[in-house]
Protein backbone atom coordinates (compact mmCIF):
# COMPACT_ATOMS: atom_id res chain seq x y z
CA UNK A 1 0.00 0.00 0.00
CA UNK A 2 1.63 3.48 -1.05
CA UNK A 3 1.48 6.19 1.41
CA UNK A 4 -1.18 8.24 -1.01
CA UNK A 5 -3.56 5.19 -0.70
CA UNK A 6 -2.95 5.04 3.20
CA UNK A 7 -3.53 8.58 3.72
CA UNK A 8 -7.11 8.04 1.45
CA UNK A 9 -8.22 6.21 4.08
CA UNK A 10 -7.54 8.27 7.14
CA UNK A 11 -10.91 10.26 8.28
CA UNK A 12 -10.96 13.98 7.09
CA UNK A 13 -10.67 15.77 9.89
CA UNK A 14 -7.26 13.97 11.51
CA UNK A 15 -4.82 16.71 9.15
CA UNK A 16 -6.85 19.47 10.68
CA UNK A 17 -6.65 17.66 14.34
CA UNK A 18 -3.01 17.01 13.99
CA UNK A 19 -2.11 20.88 13.75
CA UNK A 20 -3.92 21.41 16.42
CA UNK A 21 -2.13 19.18 18.70
CA UNK A 22 1.21 21.04 17.29
CA UNK A 23 -0.15 23.89 19.33
CA UNK A 24 0.50 21.63 22.78
CA UNK A 25 3.84 20.12 21.12
CA UNK A 26 5.51 22.51 19.98
CA UNK A 27 5.78 24.97 23.17
CA UNK A 28 6.73 21.82 25.44
CA UNK A 29 9.21 20.89 23.38
CA UNK A 30 10.48 24.76 22.97
CA UNK A 31 10.66 24.57 26.64
CA UNK A 32 12.23 21.60 26.87
CA UNK A 33 15.58 22.75 24.58
CA UNK A 34 15.13 26.03 26.94
CA UNK A 35 15.49 24.43 30.41
CA UNK A 36 17.86 22.00 28.87
CA UNK A 37 20.31 24.73 27.96
CA UNK A 38 19.21 26.99 31.51
CA UNK A 39 20.19 24.45 33.59
CA UNK A 40 23.39 23.52 32.28
CA UNK A 41 22.96 19.70 31.16
CA UNK A 42 21.34 18.78 34.56
CA UNK A 43 17.72 18.66 32.82
CA UNK A 44 19.27 16.18 30.26
CA UNK A 45 20.53 14.00 33.08
CA UNK A 46 17.00 14.19 34.25
CA UNK A 47 15.67 12.99 30.96
CA UNK A 48 18.52 10.25 30.63
CA UNK A 49 17.13 8.97 34.14
CA UNK A 50 13.50 8.78 33.18
CA UNK A 51 14.52 7.46 29.79
CA UNK A 52 15.96 4.70 31.77
CA UNK A 53 13.04 4.33 33.64
CA UNK A 54 10.54 4.00 30.70
CA UNK A 55 13.09 1.24 29.72
CA UNK A 56 13.24 -0.54 32.23
CA UNK A 57 9.50 -0.35 32.91
CA UNK A 58 8.58 -1.40 29.50
CA UNK A 59 10.69 -4.61 29.58
CA UNK A 60 9.40 -5.56 33.11
CA UNK A 61 5.50 -5.33 31.52
CA UNK A 62 7.15 -7.23 28.17
CA UNK A 63 8.10 -9.95 31.17
CA UNK A 64 5.04 -9.83 32.53
CA UNK A 65 3.13 -10.63 29.54
CA UNK A 66 5.73 -13.30 28.26
CA UNK A 67 4.78 -15.12 31.47
CA UNK A 68 1.33 -14.91 32.16
CA UNK A 69 -0.76 -14.27 28.82
CA UNK A 70 -0.85 -16.80 25.88
CA UNK A 71 1.01 -15.35 22.86
CA UNK A 72 -0.19 -15.34 19.75
CA UNK A 73 2.24 -17.58 17.45
CA UNK A 74 1.89 -20.02 14.73
CA UNK A 75 1.42 -22.31 17.46
CA UNK A 76 -1.27 -20.74 19.60
CA UNK A 77 -4.71 -18.76 17.68
CA UNK A 78 -2.85 -19.32 14.59
CA UNK A 79 -5.22 -17.65 12.82
CA UNK A 80 -4.46 -14.60 14.44
CA UNK A 81 -0.85 -14.35 13.81
CA UNK A 82 -1.29 -15.07 10.17
CA UNK A 83 -4.06 -11.88 10.44
CA UNK A 84 -1.14 -9.96 11.69
CA UNK A 85 1.45 -10.76 9.32
CA UNK A 86 -0.91 -9.98 6.54
CA UNK A 87 -1.68 -6.67 7.83
CA UNK A 88 1.81 -5.53 8.61
CA UNK A 89 2.58 -6.43 5.30
CA UNK A 90 -0.81 -4.51 4.04
CA UNK A 91 -0.07 -1.36 5.66
CA UNK A 92 3.50 -1.48 5.15
CA UNK A 93 4.34 -1.41 8.81
CA UNK A 94 8.18 -3.02 10.01
CA UNK A 95 7.96 -2.84 13.69
CA UNK A 96 7.81 -6.11 15.81
CA UNK A 97 4.09 -6.55 17.06
CA UNK A 98 3.93 -8.87 19.59
CA UNK A 99 0.10 -9.89 20.51
CA UNK A 100 -1.45 -11.63 23.52
CA UNK A 101 -4.48 -13.46 24.93
CA UNK A 102 -5.06 -12.53 28.40
CA UNK A 103 -8.35 -13.37 30.40
CA UNK A 104 -10.43 -10.55 31.00
CA UNK A 105 -14.87 -9.90 31.06
CA UNK A 106 -14.75 -7.36 28.70
CA UNK A 107 -14.98 -7.33 24.90
CA UNK A 108 -11.98 -5.24 24.08
CA UNK A 109 -8.23 -5.12 22.90
CA UNK A 110 -5.72 -1.89 23.53
CA UNK A 111 -2.02 -1.33 22.00
CA UNK A 112 1.16 -1.01 24.46
CA UNK A 113 3.48 0.64 22.60
CA UNK A 114 6.77 -0.46 24.40
CA UNK A 115 9.52 1.90 22.56
CA UNK A 116 10.85 0.07 19.96
CA UNK A 117 8.25 -3.27 20.21
CA UNK A 118 4.47 -3.21 20.32
CA UNK A 119 2.36 -5.39 21.93
CA UNK A 120 -1.08 -5.55 21.29
CA UNK A 121 -3.27 -7.03 24.47
CA UNK A 122 -6.92 -8.62 23.12
CA UNK A 123 -9.02 -9.64 25.78
CA UNK A 124 -10.15 -13.43 25.94
CA UNK A 125 -13.60 -12.37 24.96
CA UNK A 126 -13.27 -11.12 21.66
CA UNK A 127 -11.67 -14.05 20.90
CA UNK A 128 -14.45 -16.37 22.23
CA UNK A 129 -17.55 -14.27 21.54
CA UNK A 130 -16.77 -13.11 17.86
CA UNK A 131 -18.95 -14.40 15.66
CA UNK A 132 -17.02 -14.36 12.45
CA UNK A 133 -13.10 -14.15 11.80
CA UNK A 134 -13.22 -10.62 10.57
CA UNK A 135 -14.50 -9.14 13.58
CA UNK A 136 -10.91 -10.03 15.38
CA UNK A 137 -9.34 -9.52 12.81
CA UNK A 138 -10.59 -5.84 12.39
CA UNK A 139 -9.67 -5.23 15.77
CA UNK A 140 -6.20 -6.73 15.22
CA UNK A 141 -6.16 -4.08 11.27
CA UNK A 142 -7.18 -1.21 13.24
CA UNK A 143 -4.02 -1.58 15.51
CA UNK A 144 -1.33 -2.27 12.43
CA UNK A 145 -2.94 0.41 10.68
CA UNK A 146 -2.80 2.96 13.22
CA UNK A 147 0.85 2.09 13.87
CA UNK A 148 1.33 2.37 10.17
CA UNK A 149 0.10 5.91 10.19
CA UNK A 150 1.76 7.25 13.56
CA UNK A 151 -1.09 7.69 15.27
CA UNK A 152 0.34 6.55 18.66
CA UNK A 153 3.15 9.86 18.36
CA UNK A 154 2.05 11.91 20.42
CA UNK A 155 1.01 9.23 23.22
CA UNK A 156 4.14 9.95 25.83
CA UNK A 157 3.33 13.57 25.84
CA UNK A 158 -0.30 12.87 26.77
CA UNK A 159 1.11 10.63 29.78
CA UNK A 160 3.06 13.39 30.88
CA UNK A 161 0.18 16.22 30.39
CA UNK A 162 -2.26 13.45 32.55
CA UNK A 163 0.32 13.07 35.12
CA UNK A 164 0.55 16.72 36.01
CA UNK A 165 -2.63 17.98 37.22
CA UNK A 166 -2.60 21.49 37.01
CA UNK A 167 -1.77 21.25 32.66
CA UNK A 168 -4.13 18.28 32.48
CA UNK A 169 -6.10 21.16 30.39
CA UNK A 170 -3.64 20.50 27.58
CA UNK A 171 -4.85 17.34 26.91
CA UNK A 172 -7.85 19.11 25.51
CA UNK A 173 -6.07 20.20 22.37
CA UNK A 174 -4.55 16.68 22.08
CA UNK A 175 -8.02 14.94 22.24
CA UNK A 176 -9.59 16.16 19.01
CA UNK A 177 -6.35 14.31 17.25
CA UNK A 178 -6.63 11.31 19.19
CA UNK A 179 -10.47 11.02 18.21
CA UNK A 180 -9.92 11.56 15.03
CA UNK A 181 -7.08 8.90 14.54
CA UNK A 182 -9.52 6.51 16.57
CA UNK A 183 -12.09 6.78 13.31
CA UNK A 184 -9.03 6.44 11.12
CA UNK A 185 -8.35 3.16 12.75
CA UNK A 186 -11.90 1.89 11.96
CA UNK A 187 -11.08 2.97 8.46
CA UNK A 188 -8.28 1.29 7.75
CA UNK A 189 -9.54 -2.22 9.24
CA UNK A 190 -12.44 -2.00 7.43
CA UNK A 191 -10.63 -1.84 4.32
CA UNK A 192 -8.29 -4.61 5.86
CA UNK A 193 -11.12 -7.01 5.95
CA UNK A 194 -12.29 -6.02 2.25
CA UNK A 195 -15.66 -3.87 3.33
CA UNK A 196 -16.90 -6.44 5.64
CA UNK A 197 -19.24 -3.70 7.52
CA UNK A 198 -21.22 -6.43 8.98
CA UNK A 199 -18.39 -7.48 11.25
CA UNK A 200 -16.63 -4.27 11.84
CA UNK A 201 -20.44 -2.99 13.49
CA UNK A 202 -20.29 -6.34 15.35
CA UNK A 203 -17.19 -5.37 16.83
CA UNK A 204 -18.20 -1.89 17.76
CA UNK A 205 -21.26 -2.91 19.45
CA UNK A 206 -19.79 -5.77 21.40
CA UNK A 207 -17.24 -2.82 22.52
CA UNK A 208 -20.72 -1.49 24.24
CA UNK A 209 -22.33 -4.29 25.97
CA UNK A 210 -20.26 -7.31 25.69
CA UNK A 211 -19.52 -10.58 23.22
CA UNK A 212 -23.07 -12.41 24.74
CA UNK A 213 -25.11 -9.11 23.71
CA UNK A 214 -24.08 -7.75 20.85
CA UNK A 215 -25.40 -9.92 18.16
CA UNK A 216 -28.78 -8.36 19.76
CA UNK A 217 -27.84 -4.73 19.15
CA UNK A 218 -29.90 -3.16 16.28
CA UNK A 219 -28.06 -0.54 14.17
CA UNK A 220 -30.90 1.32 13.72
CA UNK A 221 -31.37 1.83 17.98
CA UNK A 222 -27.57 2.97 18.18
CA UNK A 223 -28.43 5.50 14.98
CA UNK A 224 -31.04 7.00 16.85
CA UNK A 225 -28.87 7.13 20.16
CA UNK A 226 -26.40 8.44 18.19
CA UNK A 227 -28.92 11.53 16.67
CA UNK A 228 -30.16 12.39 20.70
CA UNK A 229 -26.60 13.10 21.79
CA UNK A 230 -25.49 15.04 18.30
CA UNK A 231 -26.02 19.00 19.46
CA UNK A 232 -26.66 18.08 23.07
CA UNK A 233 -24.49 20.41 25.32
CA UNK A 234 -23.55 17.18 27.47
CA UNK A 235 -22.75 15.26 24.96
CA UNK A 236 -20.49 17.74 23.70
CA UNK A 237 -18.82 17.96 26.94
CA UNK A 238 -17.97 14.15 27.33
CA UNK A 239 -16.40 14.24 24.23
CA UNK A 240 -14.31 17.13 24.73
CA UNK A 241 -13.04 15.09 28.24
CA UNK A 242 -11.98 12.14 26.19
CA UNK A 243 -9.86 10.87 24.00
CA UNK A 244 -12.05 8.42 22.37
CA UNK A 245 -15.37 9.50 20.45
CA UNK A 246 -18.64 8.20 21.37
CA UNK A 247 -19.15 4.58 20.09
CA UNK A 248 -22.27 5.65 18.79
CA UNK A 249 -20.01 7.99 16.59
CA UNK A 250 -17.95 5.47 15.69
CA UNK A 251 -20.53 3.63 14.23
CA UNK A 252 -22.10 6.19 12.47
CA UNK A 253 -18.45 6.74 10.63
CA UNK A 254 -18.47 3.52 9.36
CA UNK A 255 -21.77 3.46 7.94
CA UNK A 256 -20.91 6.82 6.13
CA UNK A 257 -17.36 5.37 4.99
CA UNK A 258 -18.75 2.19 3.85
CA UNK A 259 -21.58 4.72 1.83
CA UNK A 260 -18.75 5.95 -0.47
CA UNK A 261 -16.23 3.46 -0.07
CA UNK A 262 -18.57 -0.08 -0.27
CA UNK A 263 -22.01 0.61 -1.28
CA UNK A 264 -22.64 -3.02 -1.70
CA UNK A 265 -21.33 -4.25 1.27
CA UNK A 266 -23.92 -1.29 2.99
CA UNK A 267 -26.73 -2.51 0.68
CA UNK A 268 -26.11 -5.85 2.13
CA UNK A 269 -26.24 -4.92 5.32
CA UNK A 270 -29.93 -3.09 4.85
CA UNK A 271 -31.62 -5.80 2.84
CA UNK A 272 -34.89 -6.28 4.56
CA UNK A 273 -34.97 -2.88 6.40
CA UNK A 274 -37.86 -1.18 6.79
CA UNK A 275 -38.67 2.08 4.83
CA UNK A 276 -38.00 3.89 8.35
CA UNK A 277 -34.61 2.48 9.21
CA UNK A 278 -33.50 3.08 5.55
CA UNK A 279 -34.78 6.58 6.23
CA UNK A 280 -33.20 6.70 9.41
CA UNK A 281 -29.39 5.41 7.79
CA UNK A 282 -30.06 8.28 4.92
CA UNK A 283 -30.59 10.43 7.18
CA UNK A 284 -27.81 9.99 9.87
CA UNK A 285 -25.23 9.48 7.21
CA UNK A 286 -25.50 12.93 5.99
CA UNK A 287 -25.40 14.60 9.33
CA UNK A 288 -22.87 12.87 11.14
CA UNK A 289 -20.46 15.11 12.43
CA UNK A 290 -17.12 15.51 11.35
CA UNK A 291 -16.88 13.10 8.25
CA UNK A 292 -17.18 15.37 5.52
CA UNK A 293 -19.63 14.90 2.68
CA UNK A 294 -21.05 11.58 1.65
CA UNK A 295 -20.10 10.39 -1.17
CA UNK A 296 -22.63 9.70 -4.05
CA UNK A 297 -22.71 6.12 -3.49
CA UNK A 298 -24.97 6.67 -0.83
CA UNK A 299 -27.26 3.41 0.20
CA UNK A 300 -30.71 2.85 -1.42
CA UNK A 301 -33.13 -0.02 -0.58
CA UNK A 302 -31.39 -2.97 -2.15
CA UNK A 303 -33.50 -4.68 -5.14
CA UNK A 304 -35.99 -7.88 -4.16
Amino acid sequence: MTRAELDALRHPSEASRFRLSLLVVVPILITAVVLAFASFGIALVVVAAILASVWFVTRLASAIYLGNFVKVSPDNFPEIDAAVAEYKQLFGYGGQIDVYIYENGSFNALVVPLLRRKCILINSEVVANAQSDNEVRWIVARFIGSLASKHYRFSWLQAVIGSIEKIMMFNMLLYPYERAVVKSGDQLALHAINGDLASALRASQKFMVGGPLGDRVNLSGLLRQHEAIRGSFFGWLAKCMSPFPHTTTRVVNLVRFASGRYPLQLQALLAGQDDATLALVQRVAGTVAEAGPVASATPVRPAA
